[in-house]
């Protein structure tokens, strides 16, 4: 949730902004991890839609051990 919180940020958009979220991983569990979390991260960083994928563009960040995901917000 920090790295979405630091793309809002990078995006220039307010805390308070609903954003629609990309998370991608090339990692088959760090997606799977990431589904099943869906809910929380929506509700924490107040995401209206959320897509999960294969890594995109942009800049990876590190997450769990040795994992890592590209992180892009748009307000929503």
């Amino acid at each position: 949730m920090r790295a979405v919180q630091q793309a809002r940020k990078d995006a220039g958009l307010d805390v308070s902004d609903r954003i629609a979220l990309s998370l991608g991983s090339d990692d088959e569990a760090t997606r799977a991890a990431i589904a099943a979390h869906e809910a929380l991260i929506g509700s924490e960083t107040l995401a209206t839609s959320i897509d999960v994928g294969p890594a995109g563009e942009g800049e990876a960040t590190a997450v769990g051990e040795g994992a890592s995901v590209t992180v892009t917000v748009v307000r929503a």
